[in-house]
């Protein structure tokens, strides 16, 4: 039986649906574009292993805004007529909070890279090719495990993919395990120990920039400041991951009942971090972007670094390991 769409449910499900639909096709070439244009081969930074995963798994949290959360929104009735307790309903909330989760696991690991090869490139091996695929996928395998666990072990609160809030939502009245043991610690420690990461390589450029400022003359690395700069990247999107899953806890406590419209924000934020990390690289990251908008490549102009404007000039270099002395070594 159809139901009447309202124009808050046409205007809020349709925002939902179109910016869905515009960060899936920006991610969707972006992956291919990694894959198929060498970003992942030894030639380049491990950077772009744990970036495609990372970008993997906002893809699918994209797939889901655009083909359940944004028409279901609109439309105010589910697909499956179980509804929360339908198969395919819980289906899709273990496929978002899987995505999440392997993002909250990646983050930590995507800052402790930026601060070996920042600060301690000489311990560099322990984000070996082989080794930052090992990582990259644990993080996803985890956070879907993890979901799962959330999602079908534990007896109650499920987050769910919900059109009745626009966005997503816990079910059940009884004291939230899930919230309280899995998802608060979780994205807490995950923002925490990655904004931490990037405040210590910041303090480290700053206090390296003032003393090197002395020896005028001295060379910078040019490597190094490629390193700081992909730490700025990834900074961007902790900090939006972080607002992100700030605002899913904030809403509920702040928006009335009766205008459960405003979560459609807590899906917006959302749906922006999952598409930030693309938009560094298609906006920052001049190589990338030639690839994307398929443009020739100078062949000199070959692993160039995302260009923020940041002062990395007076950054020393880091002494020089043994695989240093080639052209290909730049595997971190």
């Amino acid at each position: 039986k159809l139901k009447m769409i309202s124009m808050i449910s046409l205007f809020c499900g349709g925002l939902i649906t179109l910016f869905g639909l515009l960060g899936f096709m920006i991610n969707t070439k972006v992956l291919y574009v990694l894959y198929s244009n060498g970003f992942l081969s030894p030639s380049h930074s491990n950077i772009y292993i744990l970036a495609f995963c990372n970008i993997f798994g906002n893809t699918l949290q994209l797939f889901i805004s655009l083909f359940y959360l944004g028409p279901t929104s609109t439309m105010q009735t589910d697909y499956f007529a179980g509804g929360t307790n339908s198969t395919g309903t819980k289906f899709f909330s273990w496929v978002f909070l899987g995505a999440w989760y392997s993002n909250m696991f990646l983050q930590p690991v995507v800052a402790s890279n930026r601060l070996i090869m920042v600060i301690f490139p000489i311990c560099s091996h322990i984000f070996s090719k082989n080794k930052t695929i090992f990582y990259g996928t644990m993080a996803l395998f985890l956070g879907f495990f993890l979901a799962f666990f959330s999602d079908f072990v534990i007896p109650c609160c499920i987050a769910y993919v919900y059109y009745g809030v626009y966005s997503y939502f816990y079910i059940g009245t009884d004291f939230n395990y899930v919230n309280t043991y899995i998802d608060l610690p979780v994205n807490s420690s995950s923002s925490f120990i990655s904004i931490l990461f990037y405040i210590i390589i910041f303090i480290y450029v700053r206090k390296n920039n003032l003393k090197a400022s002395k020896f005028a003359h001295e060379q910078h690395s040019s490597k190094k400041i490629k390193e700081v700069r992909y730490a700025v990247q990834f900074a961007f999107c902790s900090i939006i991951a972080l607002m992100a899953w700030v605002t899913f806890r904030f809403f509920p406590i702040v928006v009335p009942s009766d205008q459960l419209a405003w979560f459609t924000v807590i899906a917006m934020c959302l749906i922006l971090h999952c598409v930030a990390n693309s938009l560094i690289f298609v906006f920052f990251n001049k190589e990338f972007r030639d690839r994307f908008l398929g443009r020739s490549i100078d062949i000199n102009s070959s692993n160039t670094a995302p260009q923020f404007s940041m002062n990395t000039e007076n950054i020393p270099a880091a002494k020089a390991t043994p695989s240093e002395g080639t052209p290909q070594n730049d595997q971190q």
